[in-house]
């Protein structure tokens, strides 16, 4: 009997205290068996309402990859980190493609 993984893409948002704190998102998707595609530049952003304390906090972004029966426990680990703020997961939808269509991958960058 075959077993075939199943892949999907992701995004993940998040805050952390500092601009080191990025690592531990990183950390946490490799634990999981998750692949890192792209990443986001960080940006210290002054927060609206204070989140544990905390006035500023560091915005980021990473685009990953990997088996969606991983994913509850990856946010059972971030959301038990102190160092990351907040996080919001984002699942890609799969759409389905047509014979002989372009497909395009890259998603533009607003500034």
């Amino acid at each position: 009997m075959e077993t075939t993984e199943e892949i999907k893409n992701y995004e993940i948002g998040f805050l952390a205290n500092s601009e080191l704190d990025r690592e531990e998102i990183v950390k946490a998707l490799k634990n999981h068996h998750f692949s890192v595609i792209q990443d986001g530049r960080t940006l210290k952003i002054r927060l609206s309402y204070p989140i544990k304390k905390e006035n500023f906090a560091f915005f980021s972004y990473l685009y990953f990859s990997g088996d969606p029966k991983n994913i509850k426990e990856l946010d059972k680990e971030l959301k038990m980190n102190p160092k990351i703020l907040r996080f919001l997961i984002i699942a890609f939808p799969i759409l389905p493609v047509e014979k002989g269509a372009v497909v395009i991958s890259e998603q533009e960058e607003f500034s």
